[in-house]
């Protein structure tokens, strides 16, 4: 067996993938009461609010058996309760999911069985369970299912991985080179002396810190990781003693690294400068936007995107005085060119050049994508969708000037960002609040609010970038939100609404966890 576990905050959006009918799915371990994803994401979602600081509650283990295995619905049930009693989900909920070997949503055919469970990273109590090393500790609790339940062993991912370094080819030249340079190395200097006088020049991945935590070796027009070639950068430092001084002398080396180019094709070339600019026009000076499909990471000057399934680079790229050049070859495809026009937003994004008379393109200038403010997008495609009147509400309550403006004073009492999800949720949620004429146009209401409330706030820190997700906004109360009357005659029942709903989510997570307790050993082998 091996498995893969991953975070996120979309309960619903993890289970309307998981439950599609399309997939075939089978629900061999349910310990809550719903049984549609809309019933069971409110489940995991009340819970969750129980401790709201958990901004990534949504925790997905998958699981894939070897082709020959064929593992019963029983026992299947069983390895979920196994895996989550190891793992410490004793307390939390948790539903298992099976799907069939003719998997639609996967990009390639499927020829084993798969498990996929979904958990609450909050437990019942509002704890929050730690996922510390959990790839690690899985791996003997996966061992212990295969013999016990009498399947196919498999060796663990970092005995994989130290096996793939120790079968590359010795006889590859850079290797040979490299492994030679650090026989008795006195320091870096003169390593580094070494492999230059072999025409071999070095790129060290600095972090922000100025750490380094990676080398690629530059030889001819090719790139080589230290990893694919059996000398990382922890092999080198264990040989050659290095300092804090040395960072003048690593920076140097990747500025004479700079010189280098990829033997890249015009075809190739155009492609990778593509999706470099679609990818950083979705980082937009984040460090990370990871989401089901694609994984793209900015440390300082690299950029290096992933996709998910299957789980691959994409692209890693540098970023030099003449503008981005790749580490290694890229491997871009059309479908990964799509998934970042589609993730970016920009509708005008070139197209994918697969034959030479697509040349003819006309490249669009990295200056104009990146610089087009992020609210005019929104606002062309609210525009498109025919929803132009919020538009012009949303522009009369937070105008197009300098954001960090004051907002006038209004007659609303003062009000907190719960309070706003609060009422949303009672017009939304509530047969009473549903009853009412003012919650017709609740979601629009609720995203002016927050518009008005993330102005004053940026207005009153005097900080541009301030997001709605800060700690600050837990406890800023705002006297120039413009709640209409109605709305703030509702914001007690909102309150009482969302206590009884807290209330009851934490005795229906209790009354669960009793009985997974119960039902846990039953099926424990």
């Amino acid at each position: 067996m091996i498995s893969r576990t991953t975070h996120g905050s979309n309960f619903k959006g993890l289970l309307d993938y998981l439950l599609n009918p399309e997939k075939r799915p089978e629900i061999i371990a349910n310990y809550m009461f719903g049984n549609n994803p809309t019933d069971l994401a409110r489940e995991f979602n009340e819970v969750a609010s129980l401790r709201p600081t958990t901004k990534l509650p949504v925790r997905h283990i998958s699981l894939s058996f070897a082709p020959g295995d064929v593992v019963d619905r029983l026992d299947r049930e069983s390895i979920v309760n196994r895996v989550m009693t190891h793992m410490g989900y004793d307390d939390c909920q948790f539903i298992g999911i099976a799907h069939h070997r003719d998997d639609p949503g996967h990009d390639l055919p499927h020829d084993h069985d798969h498990l996929h469970i979904v958990v609450n990273a909050v437990d019942v109590y509002g704890r929050r369970v730690s996922d510390s090393w959990d790839r690690f500790k899985i791996q003997p609790i996966l061992r212990g299912i295969e013999r016990d339940f009498g399947l196919q062993p498999v060796k663990n991912s970092w005995e994989v991985k130290q096996e793939k370094v120790h079968k590359l080819n010795p006889d590859l030249e850079i290797f040979q080179l490299v492994d030679r340079s650090l026989e008795n190395c006195p320091n870096l200097e003169t390593w580094i002396d070494r492999l230059q006088e072999s025409q071999i020049d070095v790129l060290f991945a600095l972090r922000q810190d100025n750490q380094v935590n990676g080398i690629t070796y530059l030889q001819g027009s090719r790139a080589y990781k230290g990893s694919e070639i059996g000398v990382s950068w922890n092999a080198v430092a264990r040989q050659v003693p290095t300092t804090p001084d040395n960072l003048p002398l690593i920076r140097a080396a990747n500025d004479k690294s700079q010189e280098h180019r990829m033997d890249l094709g015009e075809i190739e070339r155009q492609n990778f400068d593509r999706a470099v600019m679609m990818a950083n026009m979705v980082v937009k000076g984040r460090e990370r936007i990871k989401t089901g499909r694609l994984d793209i990471k900015r440390d300082g000057d690299t950029l290096t995107a992933y996709r998910m399934r299957p789980h691959r680079q994409i692209f890693k790229a540098i970023e030099t005085l003449g503008g981005w050049e790749p580490v290694g070859f890229p491997n871009i495809e059309r479908i990964d060119l799509n998934l970042l026009t589609k993730l970016s937003g920009y509708k005008d994004a070139p197209a994918y050049i697969l034959e030479e008379q697509d040349l003819t393109i006309v490249r669009v200038a990295d200056e104009i994508a990146l610089r087009e403010p992020q609210r005019a997008f929104h606002q062309r495609r609210i525009d498109s969708e025919g929803t132009s009147e919020l538009c012009a509400s949303r522009q009369a309550a937070f105008p197009l000037g300098n954001r960090s403006s004051e907002l006038p004073h209004s007659s609303s009492i003062p009000v907190t960002l719960k309070q706003i999800i609060d009422l949303k949720n009672y017009y939304v949620n509530s047969p009473e609040g549903r009853a009412k004429p003012e919650g017709s146009d609740a979601l629009e209401k609720f995203d002016i609010y927050k518009l008005q409330l993330s102005q004053h706030g940026k207005a009153a820190t005097g900080d541009p970038n301030l997001k709605m997700t800060n700690k600050f906004f837990k406890t800023f109360e705002s006297d120039r939100i413009k709640l209409c009357a109605a709305d703030r005659a509702n914001l007690d029942a909102a309150s009482a609404f969302a206590t009884e709903q807290a209330q009851i989510a934490l005795e229906i997570a209790q009354a669960s966890s009793l009985e997974l307790r119960q039902r846990s050993r039953g099926c424990s082998r």
